[in-house]
């Protein structure tokens, strides 16, 4: 076999190995769901839209961990995606790094000034409200989350608050 077969091989079984291993996960409220495909978690992003509050984040499952790092106490190769919480029509949008830094989303085009009230329930968890610039309308919030899944990134063309 020939240099250019063999590294050709090699990479047709990674893809078929991660695509056997990687799951996406999405957390709903607390109860982790399993897709085996994006398209699958796409659709499953869709129904949560018609709810009026909640809460969701999203992880990629690359399958166990490799080598020395399983002995560190994590046994699955996770990469966060993005977490958002939404209620009254409008919403929060973190995208996450492999480091789990935070890349808050500001929609600069589509500015809103939701009440302290709402802040407070698309606040992750603080105890603060969320900041009025990084809210969003929850529509816009849902959109971007699918042009995640299609692109495999954040937008560009959003602006970020970066938060390690």
């Amino acid at each position: 076999m020939e240099l250019a077969d063999f590294e050709r091989s090699a990479a047709e079984t990674r893809g078929m190995f991660t695509d056997a291993c990687e799951y996406w996960l999405a957390e709903i409220d607390e109860v982790e769901q399993r897709f085996d495909s994006k398209e699958k978690i796409a659709e499953f992003l869709t129904s949560l839209e018609q709810q009026s509050k909640g809460y969701v984040s999203v992880l990629i499952d690359h399958g166990p961990r490799k080598g020395w790092r399983r002995f560190l106490g994590a046994k699955r190769d996770v990469s966060p995606c993005f977490a958002a919480e939404w209620d009254s029509g409008y919403a929060s949008l973190i995208f996450l790094d492999d480091a789990w830094s935070e890349y808050r989303a500001i929609d600069v085009s589509h500015p809103v000034a939701p009440c302290e009230e709402v802040r407070r329930a698309v606040a992750h968890g603080e105890l603060i409200p969320h900041p009025i610039a990084e809210c969003m309308e929850k529509a816009r919030a849902f959109t971007l989350m699918q042009d995640f899944l299609i692109r495999g990134g954040r937008p560009e063309w959003l602006t970020y608050n970066f938060v390690t």
